[in-house]
């Protein structure tokens, strides 16, 4: 767990956190191909989007197979990821990140007590 070793996790944390773990992976070792972690059947993929000069950006992630992903707000595109220019015209965009990846909404960790404020 990363935030604690007390913490119960709801069902779409656990979900949330498997897409975390896939999204590692494959920065680890951009060849991996993880399992869908929503539904088990696909591969995961990860492409960003931002700067071609520093490399700085967004990734989506995503499943090939249901097109449920997760959004990463901010990151460094590591070499060997496809990396995207910012403004790039949607349907060139779809030729890597299919335009109907439906994002799931972060469900950050609560602790006991403390109120959500998003």
């Amino acid at each position: 767990m990363r935030t604690g070793e007390n913490v119960e996790m709801t069902a779409s944390q656990r979900r949330w956190e498997g897409w975390m773990d896939a999204y590692q992976e494959i920065l680890a070792d951009p060849g991996a191909r993880p399992g869908c972690p929503s539904h088990g059947d696909g591969t995961v993929h990860v492409a960003f989007t931002g700067d071609l000069e520093t490399r700085l950006g967004y990734a989506t992630v995503w499943c090939d197979a249901c097109h449920e992903g997760i959004a990463i707000s901010r990151g460094y595109a590591p070499a060997g990821l496809p990396l995207l220019p910012f403004g790039l015209d949607p349907a060139e965009r779809a030729r890597t990140i299919p335009a109907d990846v439906e994002l799931l909404p972060p469900d950050p960790y609560v602790e006991d007590g403390e109120e959500e404020t998003f």
